[in-house]
């Protein structure tokens, strides 16, 4: 059976996409606090990404994965001056250099091998203006042209890079926030789990490369 390999995979979207991908791959999730998860048929290993040392010493013992799915994610929302420099670090560290970090690691394997899928979850935020998110907003951004570099990059290997960009959808991710989303006009984490099974169900010659993914209606409470 295929590997994939998920980060954020014990909340929101990325716990979507592990559940919807374990009856056809082999699927191993980290994530920061693994006791969230129970009773799934996924191999849980915990590990703070923000935490370049733990992420660079997990990445060792973990084989080369058929699929790799980056979507963990830390956002602080408000004005930009209320954002405390520590949380500005925080959403740079998980949002976009770790993301960037673990591409790192594998992407010479996947060449070799001449196989390989990257699946980078983004964010509408990625191509627009951002008030109240700027600093997550920018690290968005640059998950975005990191992704469109890299397809162009490796897109003769043989090894796919797609970006998933959804928009509001309701997951923890609102929590440190000052506004809250209404459940009934955003997204579930499903919806984007079914961009990502789309995805990976297309021929070997085939990459879909950026998809967005937008509810119908949309709506903040403030």
């Amino acid at each position: 059976m295929s590997k994939a390999l998920i980060f954020g995979a014990t909340s929101g979207i990325g716990l979507a996409i592990a559940k919807r991908l374990v009856d056809k791959y082999d699927v191993t999730g980290v994530g920061r606090d693994i006791s969230k998860v129970s009773g799934e048929k996924i191999d849980l290993l915990s590990c703070d990404v923000s935490d370049n040392k733990a992420l660079q010493k997990l990445l060792k013992d973990i084989p080369c994965p058929d699929v790799l799915i980056l979507s963990q994610g830390s956002a602080y929302y408000g004005l930009h001056e209320n954002i405390k420099p520590s949380e500005c670090e925080e959403m740079v560290l998980t949002d976009l250099l770790s993301p960037i970090t673990i591409t790192n690691h594998f992407l010479n394997q996947m060449k070799q091998r001449k196989s390989g899928h990257i699946i980078f979850i983004s964010s509408v935020t990625a191509d627009s203006v951002n008030p109240h998110g700027a600093c997550y907003g920018a690290c968005k951004a640059g998950i975005r042209s990191f992704a469109k570099s890299l397809f162009e990059e490796i897109r003769k290997t043989g090894v796919k890079v797609t970006l998933i960009s959804p928009d509001l959808t309701y997951t923890d991710l609102y929590r440190n926030a000052d506004f809250g989303v209404d459940k009934d006009l955003v997204l579930s984490p499903e919806d984007v789990a079914d961009a990502v099974s789309f995805v990976l169900e297309k021929p070997s010659n085939v990459d879909v490369f950026d998809i967005v993914v937008r509810p119908m209606r949309n709506a903040i409470v403030k």
